[in-house]
C-alpha cells in the first residue's frame, strides 16, 4: 500500500472514531502527517514541480534577501554574528541564493552570518553543503531563543491549517469533513468547533452578513509568539499571498485553493497528500498578534515594489547584457519579471517588522526610488543569472483544471 493510500485510510479512521473532523484538522494530516503529508515525506507528493515560488523563478530573489539583511546588519551596528532564520525552507533554494550572493559581494557581512534553514521536510543539502555557514534543521516549530538578526519566510503562513466558514441564514458554521456512503471525503458545515472563529470576526469588526465564506488561521498567535522568542534583537520578513481583513473576508467565496503540477486542482479532498492546499494570510491578524509579543509594524507592500525598491531594474539591466544565446536571456528576463509582476509573484505581499531595534532610518525595501544606494562593483559583479536550480519558464502562469461537478463556487 503507498504512502498517499496509508495517509487516506489514516484520515479515514480518525473521521470512524469521531464521526467527522474539522477541515483545517483535514488539512493538517493533508499536508503535514509525519512520512505521508505534502510536504512531510511523501514520496508522491511534493516535489516542488506543483508551483513556482519567487526563489525558483530567479536568483536575483535571494540576492535583493541578501542586500535587505546587509542593511539591517548594518543598522544593528554590524554585530560579529547575525543570525538568517529561514522558516520553511524548502529545498534550500533560498538559502543557497542568498549565501551565494553575499559571498562574493558583501564578504565581510558573509562572514558574520548564520543561514537557519527549518522545514518539516528532509535535509536538501545532504553532505554536500556549498557553505559553512548554513545549518538544516528539520522542525516543525523554531528551535532557537534570543538570536539577532532576521527570520524570513515565503509562502509559509498561507500553507497553515484553516478553520473555513460560512454565514447563511445569520448562523455562522464551519466545515468538516466526514465519510460519504462510499467511504468517500464529503463536506458538511455544522455549528463551529471553537469559539475563536467568531472572536476573531468580532475583533476584525467583519459582520456576520449572509454570503459571508472565508478561512481562519487559528495558529497566528502561536506562529507571532514563536517568531517574536527567536530573535532578541532583529527584523521579521513575510512574503506570502494574502490581504489586509476587511478585504481578505469581503470576497463571494474564499481563498482557498489547490496545486498539482502547476494547475489549480479543484477539490482538497480528492488525491490527498499529492496536491498542495493553500488560504490567503490575514495581515491584519498577523500584526495584531505581533504587536502582542513584540513585534512592531514597520510596513506592507506588495513584492513587486519591494523588490524594486531593493535595486530589481539594476539586476534586470545587468543580467540583460550577460553573454547569453538567445534563448537564455530570454528565460532570464521572463524569470525577473514575474517576480514582479503583479499578475504573478509581484503580487505577493511583504510584511515587516522589528523587535527592540531603533529604527533611525528606514529600511531600504519599503522606501521608494533611490534609497537602496549604488551597487558597489562586487555587487554588480555578484548578480546572478539562472542556474540548474531554477525554473525557466514554459508558459505564462497557472492553469485551472475544473474537476467535473466541483467548481469553485461549489466549494469556496
Amino acid at each position: 500500500m503507498s504512502d498517499l493510500s496509508s495517509l487516506s485510510d489514516d484520515i479515514r479512521q480518525e473521521i470512524s472514531r469521531s464521526g467527522r473532523i474539522t477541515f483545517a484538522r483535514y488539512m493538517e494530516l493533508a499536508l503535514y502527517a509525519p512520512g505521508k503529508g505534502y510536504y512531510a515525506g511523501s514520496v508522491s507528493g511534493f516535489s516542488g514541480s506543483d508551483y513556482v515560488t519567487s526563489p525558483l523563478a530567479h536568483p536575483v530573489f535571494g540576492a535583493l534577501i541578501g542586500r535587505q539583511a546587509y542593511q539591517i546588519w548594518v543598522i544593528m551596528g554590524r554585530p560579529d554574528e547575525f543570525l538568517i532564520l529561514e522558516q520553511g525552507a524548502g529545498n534550500g533554494t533560498l538559502a543557497c541564493d542568498v549565501l551565494d550572493f553575499l559571498r562574493y559581494a558583501i564578504p565581510d557581512f558573509y562572514e558574520s552570518l548564520s543561514y537557519l534553514a527549518i522545514d518539516c521536510t528532509s535535509n536538501p543539502f545532504g553532505k554536500q553543503k556549498s557553505h559553512q555557514n548554513l545549518q538544516y534543521v528539520n522542525s516543525y516549530t523554531l528551535p532557537i531563543l534570543g538570536g539577532v538578526g532576521c527570520v524570513i519566510s515565503n509562502e509559509l503562513i498561507d500553507a497553515y491549517p484553516v478553520h473555513r466558514f460560512r454565514v447563511q441564514d445569520g448562523i455562522l458554521t464551519e466545515a468538516y469533513v466526514q465519510l460519504g456512503e462510499q467511504g468517500e471525503f464529503i463536506e458538511i458545515f455544522d455549528e463551529p468547533s471553537t469559539d475563536h472563529i467568531q472572536i476573531r470576526l468580532q475583533d476584525l469588526d467583519i459582520p456576520l452578513q449572509d454570503g459571508l465564506n472565508g478561512e481562519m488561521n487559528l495558529h497566528i498567535d502561536d506562529w507571532a509568539r514563536a517568531v517574536a522568542a527567536c530573535l532578541d534583537r532583529g527584523i521579521v520578513i513575510t512574503i506570502d499571498y494574502g490581504d489586509w481583513a476587511k478585504p481578505l473576508y469581503n470576497r463571494p467565496v474564499g481563498t482557498l485553493q489547490t496545486y498539482y503540477r502547476q494547475t489549480q486542482a479543484g477539490n482538497p479532498l480528492k488525491m490527498v497528500g499529492k496536491k498542495d492546499i493553500t488560504a490567503h494570510a490575514d495581515f491584519t491578524s498577523l500584526i495584531n498578534a505581533g504587536a502582542q509579543y513584540g513585534l512592531e509594524y514597520l510596513g506592507l507592500l506588495e513584492q513587486g515594489q519591494f523588490l524594486r525598491n531593493l535595486g530589481w531594474d539594476k539586476c534586470f539591466q545587468v543580467v540583460s547584457r550577460m553573454g547569453f544565446s538567445h534563448q537564455e536571456r530570454i528565460a532570464n528576463q521572463v524569470g525577473l519579471r514575474h517576480l514582479v509582476d503583479p499578475a504573478y509573484l509581484g503580487g505577493l505581499s511583504v510584511l515587516i517588522q522589528s523587535k527592540n531595534l531603533d529604527m533611525g532610518e528606514h529600511l531600504w525595501g519599503l522606501v521608494r526610488g533611490e534609497s537602496s544606494g549604488t551597487f558597489t562593483d562586487q555587487e554588480v559583479a555578484a548578480i546572478p543569472a539562472l542556474s540548474e536550480s531554477h525554473v525557466r519558464y514554459q508558459g505564462h502562469g497557472y492553469t485551472f483544471q475544473e474537476e467535473e461537478g466541483w467548481g469553485y463556487q461549489r466549494f469556496l
